[in-house]
């Protein structure tokens, strides 16, 4: 009997795209042999989600095999309250230059306006050595989500370096008016905020700047 035909390469992939949903499985086709290691990595970490307790393994895995780090596209983060891994979680953020959207956020357990509490002076979440780990880094992001406060000096250090943002959502809950240098977010065409209001300084040869801005409701998505 003849041998079974093999399956062309350039298909493996877009077989192996049907099953982005489910980690596990391609986790388990990466132990298959190395042709379908090198087909699986870039789905399995285009679009990584994870919440506190993972960030340290997953900043392990970036440090250690740095070859994954340029996979790594969408990368949504839960940070704890008490998260202290940020020298990882730096060195960790320097490789991933190929990184085009990034959501931090406290770890949810509910509806997020439960989770980051309202206040006047700040939304009582602090993870400021967090927002320094972004400072720096390589990557070009397009779409940048956080819940840090918006008055941090540090954010306005990493906006003015990420020129490339298109969409920009701010899940900060205070009621206050910040206003960035001019310069900042050149190409800014989306703005979504909970209570902090962005204001833009005008500089001599700018234009009026256009983007759409929404107040986000009661829940939302990381889309």
């Amino acid at each position: 009997m003849a041998p079974a035909p093999l399956l062309p390469l350039d298909l493996l992939r877009p077989i192996f795209l049907q099953f982005s949903d489910s980690p596990k499985f391609l986790s388990l086709l990466c132990g298959v042999s190395r042709t379908f290691l090198h087909e699986t990595l870039p789905i399995l970490y285009a679009d990584v989600a994870l919440s506190s307790d993972q960030v340290l393994s997953f900043c392990g895995t970036i440090t250690a095999s740095p070859e994954i780090a340029p996979h790594v596209r969408r990368l949504s983060i839960q940070l704890a309250r008490d998260f202290s891994a940020t020298d990882e979680l730096r060195q960790c953020m320097r490789l991933l230059s190929r990184l085009r959207a990034l959501e931090i956020r406290p770890l949810q357990r509910g509806p997020w306006e439960e989770t980051i509490i309202p206040s006047t002076l700040s939304n009582l979440w602090v993870q400021d050595k967090a927002l320094l780990c972004l400072i720096n880094c390589p990557f070009r992001l397009k779409v940048f989500w956080s819940a840090f406060d918006m008055t941090r000096w540090e954010l306005g250090v990493f906006l003015k370096q990420q020129s490339d943002i298109e969409e920009l959502a701010s899940l900060d809950t205070s009621r206050r008016v910040v206003t960035l240098p001019a310069g900042t977010l050149p190409k800014l065409r989306e703005l979504k905020i909970s209570g902090t209001r962005l204001e833009f300084e005008m500089g001599p040869n700018e234009k009026e700047r256009e983007f759409r801005e929404t107040r986000m409701a009661a829940s939302y998505s990381w889309n």
